[in-house]
């Protein structure tokens, strides 16, 4: 009982190989509560931009999660569910903390007929990129949605191997998408997936994304034409798409997994020759020993499609290497580097890597 309900948990929260563990520390009249949380401490190279104004300077970071996850019956095959985790991080400036919430969302878990929560998580669309996403900090440069928003709903649901999650988001300002921010009066989303059973190695699984967003206009006026707060400028809407593959399991044996997705955002009637088109994608093949050890390298790639008026397009070209050791439940180190292999002249073009250890509670 105990074991189903860790698992239950951890898929209705999102959480990925490198989120923290739970820990059960109540359970009783068919109520629990997992406490989950980590503290870090990473070796960061110079041009990692971790110091401020000193770009090329080498650094130790720490950073500290703590959270709390629960379930309690309401009735036959009805749960209540909730969630919050917070994040402490002290990085190359010893006078502060940057503190921020991460998952704080509440729920019910209606057992086969799927999950709905409300509050701030994932962006539905993560569930596409999430089958690569097992590097450490420097590996994020592909990623669109791999953001925590505030004013979601979102019903989850599966069965035989197929599930479905699909997403309203509600008027929010600073809404964390695409390296940015921006104001948003209301979206929707839906992502549609197919795991197999085994075939060689592992499962292999298939996920289908299609999302929507309107960015708020508020800020828009004849002598502001710009949002002061992100590149997106005058763009009125978005929409995307998105698809990933994946096989195996990560971290036992040989996995592989590759994603694509673009957001294509459309400018005002005015400002037309503002419209952006940003393309990104990933694949991971990866190799996890019975000794905790996993060796993993990927692609990446961003582009910044931007309209002929508005200058050269903006292109990431990432390779990320890392070996971690996962030495027991509760303790992980990891190298990673991360090499340059062609972006365009405006993009950090530096090879960079980390060192870190990681105790989980």
């Amino acid at each position: 009982m105990k074991n189903s309900i860790k698992l239950l948990a951890a898929a209705v929260a999102g959480v990925s190989a490198l989120s923290a563990s739970a820990a059960q520390i109540y359970n009783k009249n068919d109520t629990t509560l997992d406490v989950t949380g980590y503290v870090d401490a990473v070796y960061w190279s110079g041009h990692t931009n971790q110091v401020k104004g000193a770009s090329g300077d080498a650094t130790i970071g720490n950073r500290t999660r703590f959270g709390l996850q629960g379930r309690t019956k309401i009735a036959e095959n009805i749960y209540g569910l909730g969630k919050f985790e917070h994040q402490w991080q002290n990085v190359g400036d010893s006078s502060g903390t940057n503190e921020t919430t991460r998952d704080q969302w509440v729920g019910l878990d209606f057992t086969q007929g799927g999950v709905i929560k409300a509050g701030r998580f994932l962006n539905n669309e993560y569930k596409i990129e999430s089958v690569t996403d097992y590097f450490e900090r420097l590996g994020g440069y592909g990623e669109s949605f791999a953001t925590r928003n505030s004013g979601k709903l979102n019903y989850s649901v599966s069965y035989a191997g197929f599930s479905g999650a699909f997403e309203y988001q509600t008027a929010t300002n600073n809404y964390s998408f695409n390296d940015a921010s921006v104001d948003v009066d209301h979206g929707f989303s839906a992502v549609l997936g197919y795991i197999s059973p085994a075939v060689l190695f592992g499962p292999i699984g298939v996920q289908l994304s299609a999302g929507y967003l309107k960015f708020q206009d508020d800020s828009i006026t004849e002598a502001n034409p710009f949002r002061s707060n992100t590149q997106f400028g005058v763009l009125d809407h978005e929409n995307s798409f998105g698809a990933s593959l994946s096989w195996g399991t990560f971290g036992k044996g040989l996995y592989l997994g590759t994603w694509f997705d673009q957001v294509k955002a459309e400018a005002y009637s005015d400002y037309r020759d503002k419209d952006l088109t940003i393309k990104n994608s990933e694949s991971i093949v990866a190799y996890g020993f019975t000794n905790g050890v996993v060796l993993q390298a990927a692609y990446q790639f961003k582009d910044y499609d931007k309209r002929e008026s508005q200058g050269t397009n903006k292109v990431y070209r990432k390779v990320p290497l890392m070996v971690a050791w996962n030495l027991n439940p509760n303790f992980r180190v990891w190298a990673d580097d991360v090499i340059d292999a062609g972006s365009t002249d405006d993009v950090d073009d530096n090879n960079v890597f980390s060192v870190g250890a990681r105790y989980i509670f």
